[in-house]
């Protein structure tokens, strides 16, 4: 079975050489469903490519979510009632694409756009998030819920708009450069709107009503994504405290003359926000399940091949402790860092339990 979000890619490549060969396409026709098929969410691949996703999770159905209607809190729509829970919010946008009308028509355009958007609607509702809202080539993610803790969401936005970000960069963009269309890209904006900071209710009024959040957080998303450069990613400070990943991975933006560029300045309340640029490509490398080929690729493990890693890891990690050349973090945690605490061995003697002597 072909890997999932490479068929999103080869439905583009296929829209694309019609177009060159100046066949005119119905994307609303039949021809339109034939090309969904393969693609449609749900599927699960076995190749080895950055975007295997099967071994991880089973990818949500699209069928089973609603736009707009954020499962925990879908009681809230439609009523006067508000309630404060966090939320991780994302705003991914697809940059440079109006240079695509010089040179596809309507609607080879409208189905490129449809299926970035289906590319990624499918790894953010894999990676765990809501579909809010869907805005021409951009789209709005929430990640996390009632049953989700706050890094595990955190760590589920950063994962799905990495994955997201490596397939436009080295799977979409080149489609197009094909065709003299260069800078294709995306930019996207994370923050994180703790408890106390995040309202959700019902926005509008009659029939005309969204089930959406009031947090500056969710504005600073937006701000953020409009900070990124090209194919980057920036997220506010919130993120960065609760992604648990340590600073390797966050460069705070400055202006040209040195200065904290902050993303918010709510000066009568004396808080200045800063945003952060996350290095994406750093932490798909970290991440256990991705490796990377020799000519630097990446692609995801399989089930098996991730369990091999993982007994691999154990087995080092025992011969290590074994030879007695393994120091203790302050955070408890092996290394073999000779500047942490050495290891000892345990000298606990387990005796046959009183009540069974005689």
């Amino acid at each position: 079975m072909k890997n999932i979000l490479s068929m999103y890619a080869n439905d583009i490549r296929s829209a694309v050489n019609k177009s060159r060969q100046g066949e005119y396409f119905n994307y609303t026709g039949p021809e339109l469903k034939s090309m969904h098929k393969e693609a449609s969410i749900g599927s699960v691949s076995t190749g080895k490519s950055l975007l295997t996703l099967e071994g991880i999770a089973s990818p949500y159905n699209a069928e089973t979510g609603q736009l707009g209607i954020h499962r925990d809190f879908a009681y809230l729509l439609g009523t006067d009632q508000r309630e404060y829970h966090y939320i991780v919010n994302v705003f991914m946008d697809m940059k440079g694409s109006t240079q695509l009308n010089d040179v596809y028509d309507n609607d080879t355009l409208m189905y490129i756009t449809n299926t970035v958007q289906r590319a990624a609607i499918h790894v953010c509702l894999w990676s765990g998030g809501h579909i809010q809202r869907l805005m021409g080539d951009a789209v709005f993610v929430y990640f996390g819920g009632k049953n989700v803790t706050k890094a595990e969401a955190t760590r589920q936005a950063l994962t799905a708009t990495s994955m997201f970000t490596y397939f436009i960069k080295n799977d979409i963009a080149a489609i197009f450069e094909e065709d003299g269309v260069e800078n294709i890209s995306t930019r996207t904006g994370i923050d994180f709107g703790d408890d106390k900071e995040t309202l959700w209710g019902t926005f509008g009024t009659g029939n005309i009503v969204e089930l959406t959040t009031q947090s500056k957080h969710t504005s600073i998303a937006c701000h953020c994504q409009s900070n990124a450069p090209k194919n980057g990613i920036v997220v506010g400070d919130n993120i960065v405290e609760r992604a648990g990943l340590g600073s390797d991975f966050f460069t705070v933006l400055r202006k040209p003359d040195g200065r904290l560029d902050y993303v918010y300045e709510g000066r009568r309340k004396g808080v200045y926000y800063k945003q952060h640029a996350f290095d994406w490509m750093k932490y798909l490398k970290s991440l256990p399940f991705i490796k990377a080929t020799a000519d630097g690729k990446l692609y995801i493990l399989t089930q098996e091949e991730q369990e091999q890693e993982r007994l691999v890891r154990l087995r080092l990690k025992s011969d290590a402790i074994k030879s007695g050349n393994i120091y203790t973090t302050s955070g408890g945690l092996l290394t073999s860092a000779t500047t942490d605490v050495k290891n000892q061995p345990h000298r606990f003697h387990y005796g046959e339990p009183l009540h069974t002597k005689k």
